[in-house]
């Protein structure tokens, strides 16, 4: 999965969230879509978009300012589109923009922890939701010692997060402002763009990769488990992937409102290599989830740039 969440790894982290916790996004993907088999399935469709609040205390409760989720939709999927087209990204990944749009789930605070908390649980995520829809004071008693705790903690901080596993967007209600709404979703938008490409390692391993991250599924636990390999890459991949993501997010809505000094580097290779090699062929090999590729067109072009004197040889 891939947030907006309690961040350093994406700008649509609260100040007091930043105070919180420093994991990263790397550590936060890890902790919440590290599953196999079944246990990613949604549960049942009438989750997905919850209607009125119960009135909650905090963290539960959802602000007073309602969110007009299909208007939002309807930007995003607008802005997204338009963007592709834009970066000379190839006519299929436009067309995957509106079928996205249909799997973004708003959910009340307590279904986005239950469902993040227990993804690999799903008897007990199932059942904490069903006693939520029944009687919501009594199903937050329920939690008992996953809240509060510190990963409850870092999970109620997040605003959204696209989970690879499920092949959906979640967001956080209680969190996200109509303000940023548009904003956070182009975001998660460009992380759920690319193909999830898997195949089998020499050692008979399961891999995937989307965007430019790649993770391994252990045998022993069935868990996604990500790579620290970086291909060949000068910043981990994870960073390139929220470089990607942000880039495009500020591109929509102008730059971000937190400082994000761990991005500075894999931002700066990855705006020297698309002058260099093209914007499209970087945004190519990230949408179809080729790192390899990436590191090919650095080397390709900083060895023309070597030949053509601009770069002593080293």
């Amino acid at each position: 999965m891939r947030p907006y969440a309690t961040r350093p790894f994406g700008s649509n982290r609260p100040a007091a969230a930043r105070r919180v916790s420093t994991v990263t996004r790397r550590r936060f993907l890890a902790s919440l879509a590290l599953i196999g088999g079944g246990a990613a399935l949604w549960p049942a469709a009438t989750w997905a978009n919850p209607g009125a609040a119960p009135e909650l205390p905090t963290p539960f409760a959802l602000p007073a300012r309602e969110l007009d989720r299909a208007g939002v939709l309807r930007e995003v999927t607008s802005v997204v589109s338009r963007q592709a087209r834009e970066v000379g990204a190839p006519t299929t990944y436009a067309a995957r923009v509106g079928p996205i749009a249909e799997r973004v789930d708003f959910l009340h605070p307590f279904q986005f922890l239950v469902t993040s908390y227990f993804e690999r649980d799903p008897a007990r995520r199932d059942a904490l939701l069903a006693a939520y829809a029944r009687e919501p004071a009594a199903a937050i008693r329920e939690l008992g010692p996953a809240f509060p705790s510190p990963r409850a903690e870092m999970i109620l901080n997040t605003l959204a997060y696209y989970d690879v596993s499920a092949d959906r967007i979640r967001v956080n209600l209680g969190r996200i402002t109509p303000d940023d709404a548009a904003r956070v979703l182009v975001h998660e938008f460009w992380h759920a763009l690319p193909d999830l490409r898997t195949w089998k390692g020499e050692d008979g391993a399961t891999l995937r990769t989307t965007g430019f991250w790649t993770q391994r599924l252990t045998s022993e636990q069935g868990i996604w488990q990500p790579l620290d390999d970086t291909d060949g890459l000068p910043h981990p991949a994870y960073l390139l992937n929220e470089a990607m993501a942000t880039q495009m997010e500020v591109r929509y809505a102008g730059p971000t409102k937190f400082k994000r000094p761990d991005l500075d580097g894999a931002n700066g290779y990855l705006a020297r290599l698309s002058e260099t090699a093209g914007s499209a062929d970087v945004m190519e090999a990230y949408l179809r989830s080729r790192p390899g590729e990436l590191h090919e067109l650095a080397e390709q072009h900083q060895a023309a740039r070597v030949d053509a004197g601009a770069l002593p040889r080293t």
